[in-house]
């Protein structure tokens, strides 16, 4: 979280675009995130096709910051050192929607007392 905006905001500080920021933001966030969720989160071995499967996943985020900076940056006229950390936070939130959304599974309600199972 912190090194996507500090990728985002200095490389808007340096002139780059929109574009540019959170591609780069993206490459160095995604590797980062899943060395820690493999060693720390899950404790699952890392390899190619977990990581490759990772960064598919996040790049929902992609258009998700795009359009959040876009609205807070662009829009709004915020500055960088605000829209970014407001567009990280709306990508949590979305991102937080979506896991629990695909986490949900449908429970079987408890069989009635007295009866069999």
């Amino acid at each position: 979280m912190v090194a996507s905006n500090v990728i985002i905001i200095a490389l808007d500080w340096i002139g780059q675009s929109m574009f540019v920021a959170v591609l780069c933001s993206f490459f160095v966030v995604v590797v980062i995130g899943y060395i820690l969720h493999t060693f720390f989160t899950f404790s699952a071995q890392p390899g190619w096709a977990g990581f490759f499967k990772y960064a598919a996943v996040m790049s929902i985020n992609i258009p998700i910051s795009l359009a959040a900076l876009a609205l807070f940056f662009t829009w709004m006229g915020l500055p960088m050192v605000i829209a970014a950390p407001a567009a990280t936070v709306l990508s949590l939130a979305v991102n937080y929607a979506g896991t629990a959304w695909s986490m949900r599974t449908r429970h079987r309600p408890p069989p009635e007392e007295g009866r069999g199972p």
